[in-house]
């Protein structure tokens, strides 16, 4: 069957990573989650104490910068982080103030688009529909109304895990602290002014998401 590029984008704690991966199950694609690239170079960046503001250190980090998600490790670079390392509050918390910087949205949107390619690719993240992968047969857009429920969410994701906050308010603070700086940011900024589909999941669950997708996508890889 004919393959497609599908670019998602959404906002935080909308679902969209659970989206792609489900999608990829049912269709056979490779999901690209940007996200974690981020969370990578961010993880990087607080190892070595790079300071936000410090271009030559963070030039000398994504100069070398490249990526492999192996499921349980990420290889970036010369280091192998296990993905549960990606997702503590520490790194949480940081990766927005890097992602905003030019210069770091400059190397990873060039990493992105090398992967891509070629066809078959699901890649999520928060400019993908409108800077990475603009020319993509299907951009779709992913939100949940209602920011406290997709703290809710986030919150039973966490449950289990160390180095997450478990605090309804904390993780509703991180939600709309990030949909702001994704929002305003002077490089790739959060929006959906060039997705095909825009999906607000607040009442659906995710295979009533993922059948919305796939049914748009067969439309596609029919013509």
């Amino acid at each position: 069957m004919k393959q497609i590029n599908i670019a998602i984008d959404g906002t935080s704690g909308s679902g969209k990573s659970s989206t792609a991966e489900k999608l990829v199950e049912k269709l056979g694609y490779i999901f690209v989650d940007t996200g974690l690239m981020y969370r990578a170079i961010t993880w990087i960046f607080l190892k070595n104490n790079v300071d936000n503001k410090d271009t030559e250190k963070m030039k000398k980090y994504l100069s070398d910068f490249s990526f492999l998600n192996n499921g349980e490790y990420i290889q970036a670079g010369e280091y192998k982080i296990p993905v549960k390392d990606l997702t503590n509050e520490k790194v949480t918390k940081n990766t927005p103030k890097y992602a905003k910087i030019s210069l770091v949205r400059e190397y990873m949107v060039k990493i992105q688009k090398s992967v891509a390619t070629k066809k078959g690719i699901i890649m999520v993240g928060r400019d993908i529909t409108s800077v990475v992968l603009p020319a993509a047969e299907l951009k779709v857009f992913i939100t949940t109304s209602d920011p406290l429920v997709r703290a809710k969410r986030r919150l039973a994701q966490n449950i289990g895990k160390k180095d997450v906050s478990h605090d309804l308010q904390n993780v509703l603070d991180e939600i709309n602290n990030r949909d702001k700086d994704d929002t305003l940011r002077k490089d790739g900024c959060l929006t959906n002014r060039n997705c095909n589909l825009i999906i607000d999941n607040s009442d659906k669950n995710l295979d009533e998401v993922v059948d919305i997708i796939i049914k748009e996508v067969n439309n596609l890889t029919k013509k």
